[in-house]
């Protein structure tokens, strides 16, 4: 998940419409691999909900461009999950992080040094 995360932060066709924040969440089983992108989306820099969803697809892309470096022949991958465009519930910051809702992972997360979380491993 950390490759996946630098992937997309290092991107060098980097959109202007993401926000530097970025969670990834992986699910292994066998050779399948689900993975989950939080990716804060920055809403003066959309002009429609259509740009939204078309800045959505381009980091499952990424993702997926990432996952195939590693060897995983399946892939399915969710961006913004909570999403529902059609009731207009999409992930819109103003400044591009997570912050702005108290979400900004500092305390009591169980983050370690190499970036990663991992529940159930000491």
């Amino acid at each position: 998940m950390l490759a996946i995360e630098k992937h997309i932060n290092g991107c060098p066709r980097r959109n202007p419409v993401w926000g530097e924040d970025v969670k990834v969440m992986g699910l292994r089983r066998g050779n399948k691999l689900n993975v989950t992108v939080a990716r804060a989306m920055i809403g003066s820099e959309l002009a429609s909900v259509d740009e939204y969803l078309a800045a959505k697809a381009a980091v499952a892309d990424l993702v997926r461009e990432a996952v195939t470096d590693h060897d995983f022949p399946a892939c399915e991958v969710r961006v913004n999950a909570a999403d529902n465009p059609v009731e207009g519930t999409i992930f819109l910051t103003v400044t591009g992080t997570s912050a702005e809702a108290g979400d900004d992972g500092q305390v009591g997360r169980g983050n370690r040094v190499n970036g990663l979380i991992t529940p159930g491993r000491r």
